[in-house]
């Protein structure tokens, strides 16, 4: 039998996308709404609007990923139905303003007590220019008290520094410096976790860690 928190999740992607809205998260700064965090699921499969956008905003993002490769609507499609529909221990929040969908934000490899923050991105100018850390804080809160995880860590390339600055600022600390190894594929390149000898490139893969008690006690 799932988890509650699977539960929780799996119910959320279920929804069409005036249910989701409906159920939306709304993003708050200093008492005031600058927009709502809206969980995808199948209805994002047959919008090709949205999908052409999260393809074009993943193309323009692609040297913050571990895995670079050309960005095209189709692989977009595949990973949302394989990934952030598909997967019950991963869900994916579309961060929309006046209507308008501006980027996007999630948690994967939802456990018991804790969940990796992923996919924060902002795709398209627009809202308030706290829109980010506020969306990364709401679903931050709302991993912490809806589905009482313990803690939250993420994954993010060392040079990444203007996400690096609102994680520290949410409280994440770094715990790890992870050395990479570069491979270029056929049609991609990846960079591969490795030893410190086996390095290839300067940079290193940073790991951050948020506790509960400390979030909330902010």
């Amino acid at each position: 039998m799932p988890s509650r928190k699977i539960s929780d999740v799996t119910t959320l992607k279920k929804m069409t996308l005036h249910e989701a809205r409906l159920c939306c998260i709304p993003i708050r700064h200093d008492g005031d709404v600058l927009g709502h965090l809206v969980p995808i699921g199948p209805w994002i499969i047959d919008d090709w609007d949205v999908i052409g956008q999260i393809s074009q905003w993943r193309a323009q993002a692609m040297r913050m990923f571990l895995t670079q490769f050309e960005s095209t609507p189709e692989k977009t499609t595949a990973y949302l139905t394989n990934r952030s529909v598909g997967d019950d221990d991963r869900i994916l929040f579309m961060i929309e303003v006046e209507g308008e969908f501006l980027g996007h934000v999630g948690l994967a490899s939802i456990a018991q007590t804790t969940a990796e923050l992923d996919n924060l991105m902002r795709g398209m100018s627009g809202g308030s220019p706290e829109l980010m850390e506020a969306s990364e804080r709401t679903t931050v809160e709302w991993a912490f008290t809806a589905l009482n995880l313990e803690s939250l860590y993420l994954r993010i390339l060392s040079y990444n520094f203007m996400a690096k600055t609102i994680h520290e600022r949410l409280g994440f600390v770094t715990t790890q410096r992870l050395p990479l190894r570069r491979e270029e594929m056929p049609d991609s390149t990846i960079l591969v976790e490795c030893e410190a000898s086996e390095a290839t490139v300067s940079y290193t893969l940073d790991v951050m860690v948020l506790e509960r008690a400390a979030f909330l006690a902010d």
